[in-house]
């Protein structure tokens, strides 16, 4: 069975760890891509979970390699986004790019 994995941070790492996600450290982004890397050869893991502020600083090759795996998933998430019902809308888009992307469609969130 694979497994869900989390290349993050040690802050990052201990909320993840608690809901039962296999989690490796990482400080900085070639960390996380050496990290990744190792496991998109290995293919032990179902889901890679990687802060979107490391992917953005990956080059395109890299880029391209987390766009065409399907196994694992490569989901990166802004890790240190801020939820509130005062906070502009920049938590919505990034959730509704995410999901048009996933499946092809707009949807509206409200």
């Amino acid at each position: 069975m694979l497994k869900i994995l989390a290349i993050v941070e040690p802050e990052v790492a201990r909320g993840l760890r608690l809901s039962g996600v296999e989690t490796r450290i990482a400080h900085s982004p070639t960390q996380v891509q050496d990290c990744l890397m190792e496991t998109l050869r290995t293919k032990d893991c179902g889901i890679v979970i990687v802060d979107k502020a490391h992917v953005d600083s990956f080059n395109e090759g890299t880029k391209r390699l987390i766009e065409e795996s399907s196994v694992p998933l490569v989901v990166p998430l802004p890790l240190n986004m801020k939820w509130s019902k005062d906070s502009d809308k920049g938590s919505d888009t990034y959730v509704k790019d995410m999901i048009r992307h996933a499946i092809g469609y707009h949807i509206k969130i409200k």
